[in-house]
């Protein structure tokens, strides 16, 4: 069964749905599909960004600015997520129900596993870097209410760059990582420019070099050569990946 007929069955069951995003990419990461699902059947849903502890604070204050209401949490450095439950009891409590079922849905690897076991203090939900590694939905007891986790879901129409942004897809399985490379390096240069000089140790003069170039750099202080003295480009695309999508490449 595809991933669409499972999440329409989730929201039927659901009292409350948490959308979780990424904080590093608002925009990108928040299921507009989903969302829209959600207002059509009238669920009460709160949007929750997460891996905020791998953005600036003045990043930070931006995306609160623009979504007001949302919850701004890390389950790793476990910041605001006592928040997020409480707001969850007083929902429960609203709705005058003892077990509210409360339904996580978001891509795949967007942290949604993490997330449920911070909540609900203790390791029940599988974790894991690899996206998918939630087969199925996983119904999990918590004081209050019931927190489901579930697969990721991705929709339709997005594109193989979006989903490796996003961490939805793994480096080593996609066809083109240099694509998701060089959007990696374009948003860091974006945001802040010395993230990238530091992060890899470059040493030229950053503004001055295309993104090309960038990456070759990338490439000679990494020593990601083929014989012959080529760099390789498949090697460096695919470190680059994983280290932004596993937090080390940060937007400071």
């Amino acid at each position: 069964m595809g991933f669409w007929p499972v999440v329409n069955n989730i929201l039927k069951q659901a009292d409350l749905i948490v959308i979780v995003g990424d904080a590093r990419m608002p925009e990108d990461s928040i299921n507009q599909e989903l969302v829209g699902k959600t207002e059509r059947m009238e669920k009460a849903f709160v949007i929750v960004f997460t891996k905020v502890d791998l953005i600036s604070k003045d990043n930070l204050s931006k995306l609160k600015n623009k979504y007001k209401g949302a919850f701004f949490v890390s389950a790793i450095k476990n910041l605001n997520v006592n928040l997020l439950r409480k707001h969850l009891l007083i929902q429960a409590k609203k709705l005058k129900l003892d077990d509210m079922r409360v339904a996580m849905v978001g891509y795949p690897n967007i942290g949604k596993s993490a997330l449920i076991n911070v909540l609900v203090r203790r390791a029940s939900a599988l974790v894991a870097d690899s996206p998918g590694t939630t087969k199925g939905p996983q119904w999990i007891k918590a004081k209050g209410f019931l927190m489901l986790d579930t697969p990721g879901v991705i929709p339709y129409d997005d594109r193989h760059t979006k989903l490796g942004m996003i961490g939805a897809k793994s480096p080593d399985k996609m066809i083109h990582p240099e694509k998701v490379a060089f959007e990696v390096i374009r948003k860091i240069l974006a945001a802040d420019k010395q993230t990238l000089i530091n992060h890899y140790k470059i040493e030229k003069n950053i503004s001055e070099m295309s993104i090309d170039d960038i990456f070759n750099e990338i490439a000679k202080r990494r020593g990601y050569f083929m014989k012959g003295g080529i760099i390789d480009e498949h090697r460096t695309a695919v470190a680059i990946v994983r280290e932004w999508q596993k937090g080390k490449l940060r937007l400071d």
